[in-house]
């Protein structure tokens, strides 16, 4: 270990230069060598902690690419000793441990001159402040009143044992709080960690990665895959001991696992040579990730022994007469001497030298002084960009419902905000529909009960055999979730029933939702669309010019024509569109076959429409009550920014995606007034039902609108 931490500080003394090519991380011209730049390959995590402590002790910084638990370190034992000390305060030979731990940091020099009962008084207040606030307060506390930060940060390898105090403090406090453990408990629970932190390997208790750049990187070669450095030390690949298994492992000439059960039998010595056979053609395998990880120079350690040497990797590999034709399981040692001169034969000029072991004192190496600078504070000196959001449907509307803010970079509400009163009744005829009154006319309204609906027909399969209980199970399920009193059941499920049973149009070959197979509807699908860019902003659009491509694209027969003035009114007009659209589709339905095969967008809505305080029937969701309520709640804009991310999803996922074909149109479903199959108005119309095909052309071309800020 002293040679190796030797070799380091000759290194790093003898003023070597990288140059950009032996240095990935080089900007212009060479620079000098620094510890980041040697990192030293072992194979053992032990051999980690030895070569921490050799160079620690030559003043080398180093840090270590292992995971391993945090109780483990000295980190673990220094909590003892804090804990130990506040749980028994009057004993001084607790007091005497706690001074010369990492907490407090005393010499043994100052356990004779320092005074004991002033850290003793101090460590009462400490466990007021554990008994009061709780392990996290009383890290703090120690670390104020010691000043651990600024002492330990100015030792060398501080800033890893500070990094190991708190995670352990973090870790205490975790299980004090949720196990309610008081001193003694948490300090049994403590000790047994330590105990196990051998074979501990939990996340939240292995020992957080070192990121100091500036030191010498130890790793152990399976972690060293794929990582490269400018100097790469091997010092233990010259010895190896291969202990054979009890019970060998190999593989048979068919490549099949075999795993030799049978002792001490016949067979036995067969088996055992052939998984050492893998075990050393593993080894050079593994030498050779080792010395690949460096871009300009390998440094190994070779040294003869009786036993070990001739089956290492690297004495096999150094003295093997042509490692391209193969490389033996086993070469006799030679003596040091001939061992040099056959290693400078193989030699070529300038890539091998050769270096004998000098034993002796390593000395201490010293980091450059760097040069001083004026620290100055920080400019915030630009500017924030307001318009970039992560905005939804919901937010853009919200003002028109009088909800605040008006406009927020918050994702979609949890509840479905879909319930507004929407309009008034329209005049007219139509006594038979008059006459039907809603199933759900009883039941309340809200974004908790449309939350509910939502949920029972996301979960439900229509297509199986018995859908009323089907729809009683959910049904069941949601309620107890939601906590709402007063809806019964049996109550819920009988409303929901006809709704599923309507025909749902043209738009949809006039299949009701129980016709949709569950392979046929892709429900809730979640959308976050990039708005002028998204990360990369081009731009921004205001919602009122998409007014201008409703009047281009929808005719003037199209109901929803008008929403273009709509979108012109200030409440929404300066909507800006500008980062990321998020959003959820409450179901996207595939009708048709082959060439007539679509996508239809549906949007389940639980509105109340009519008059205030009367039952509300079939009448009240004839065609235009639909119509207006569409418009009065902005739900044309909706249902374009969902056709949008339907139409952007099938761009993507569909082969031959055609938007003139595919793009199937909209269906908004108001639940309230689906009464079942067997009602329809005169002409026709299915209350409840309304649907709507914007043209594709409308649809791509706000989708570029959205994207670019043009719609060409």
């Amino acid at each position: 270990m002293a040679d190796v931490a030797r070799t380091v500080v000759e290194l790093l003394d003898t003023g070597i230069e990288l140059t950009p090519r032996a240095d990935a991380r080089a900007t212009v011209g060479p620079r000098p060598l620094r510890p980041g730049d040697i990192a030293i390959v072992v194979d053992t995590n032990h051999q980690i902690d030895l070569l921490h402590d050799a160079l620690l002790s030559a003043g080398v910084p180093s840090v270590q690419r292992k995971t391993s638990s945090v109780f483990k370190t000295i980190a673990g034992n220094d909590w003892i000793v804090l804990l130990d000390a506040i749980a028994q305060p009057q004993r001084s030979n607790l007091l005497r441990r706690l001074a010369i731990s990492s907490f407090v940091g005393w010499s043994a020099a100052d356990l004779d001159t320092a005074d004991l009962d002033t850290l003793g008084l101090r460590v009462r207040r400490w466990l007021r402040v554990f008994d009061e606030r709780g392990v996290a307060a009383l890290f703090e506390a120690v670390s104020r009143d010691q000043q651990l930060p600024r002492r330990m940060l100015s030792e060398i390898d501080g800033e890893r044992r500070l990094t190991d105090l708190r995670h352990v403090s973090e870790a205490l406090h975790a299980e004090a709080t949720t196990g309610q453990l008081g001193l003694a408990a948490l300090l049994d629970w403590l000790r047994r960690r330590v105990r196990e932190s051998a074979s501990d390997s939990t996340i939240e208790r292995s020992r957080r990665l070192d990121s100091d750049a500036a030191a010498v990187q130890l790793v152990t070669v399976w972690t060293s895959k794929g990582l490269e450095f400018p100097v790469v030390l091997v010092p233990f690949e010259w010895d190896r001991y291969d202990r054979p298994d009890a019970v060998p492992l190999f593989h048979d000439e068919h490549g099949h696992r075999i795993r030799y059960v049978g002792g001490n039998g016949p067979g036995y010595d067969e088996a055992v040579q052939s998984a050492l056979s893998e075990t050393r053609g593993e080894q050079l395998r593994l030498l050779y990730v080792a010395v690949t990880r460096a871009q300009a120079r390998v440094v190994a350690w070779w040294a003869p022994t009786k036993k070990n040497t001739e089956i290492s990797p690297l004495h096999r590999l150094l003295f093997t007469a042509d490692p391209a034709i193969g490389v033996p399981e086993q070469v006799p040692p030679y003596p040091e001497e001939r061992a040099a001169r056959t290693m400078l034969e193989l030699a070529a000029p300038d890539q091998l030298a050769i270096a004998a072991f000098h034993p002796g004192a390593v000395t201490q190496w010293r980091a450059p002084a760097q040069e001083s600078t004026t620290l100055t504070a920080a400019t915030f000196g630009r500017s924030v960009d307001i318009d970039w959001r992560r905005t939804s449907y919901s937010a853009l509307t919200s003002g028109v419902h009088d909800a605040s803010p008006p406009v927020t970079s918050e994702p979609e509400l949890t509840e479905k905000d879909d319930e507004p009163d929407t309009s008034a009744p329209l005049a007219g005829g139509g006594e038979a529909l008059r006459a039907f009154v809603s199933p759900m006319n009883a039941l309340p309204g809200g974004p908790a009960f449309g939350t509910l609906v939502h949920a029972v027909f996301e979960a439900t399969d229509t297509g199986v055999s018995d859908l009323q209980a089907e729809i009683t199970g959910h049904v069941a399920a949601e309620l107890a979730k939601a906590g709402m009193r007063g809806i019964g059941v049996a109550e819920l499920t009988d409303a929901l029933l006809p709704s599923l049973a309507t025909p749902l149009g043209p738009l949809a070959d006039n299949c009701a939702l129980t016709d949709i197979a569950v392979t046929d509807r892709l429900a809730e699908l979640d959308f976050e669309l990039p708005l002028r860019g998204g990360d990369q902003p081009n731009g921004v659009t205001a919602l009122r010019e998409i007014a201008a491509l409703l009047r281009q694209y929808l005719s003037a027969e199209d109901p929803m024509r008008a929403y273009a003035a709509l979108l012109e009114d200030p409440v929404v007009a300066d909507g800006l569109l500008r980062g990321y659209l998020t959003g959820s589709i409450d179901a996207v339905l595939r009708v048709g076959e082959g060439d007539t095969q679509r996508f239809v967008i549906v949007d389940y809505k639980t509105n109340r429409l009519g008059e205030p305080d009367e039952p509300i029937s079939a009448w009240d969701y004839r065609p235009d009550a639909l119509a207006e309520a569409m418009l009065h709640a902005h739900y044309p804009l909706q249902a374009l920014l969902y056709a949008v991310a339907l139409h952007r999803f099938l761009r993507w996922r569909l082969p031959h995606y055609d938007p003139n074909q595919h793009l199937g149109g909209v269906l908004y479903l108001f639940l309230r007034g689906m009464v079942g199959p067997d009602v329809t108005g005169d002409d026709g119309a299915i209350p409840g039902v309304f649907q709507w095909h914007p043209p594709a052309k409308l649809v791509t071309a706000l989708s570029d609108l959205l994207a670019t800020g043009t719609s060409s």
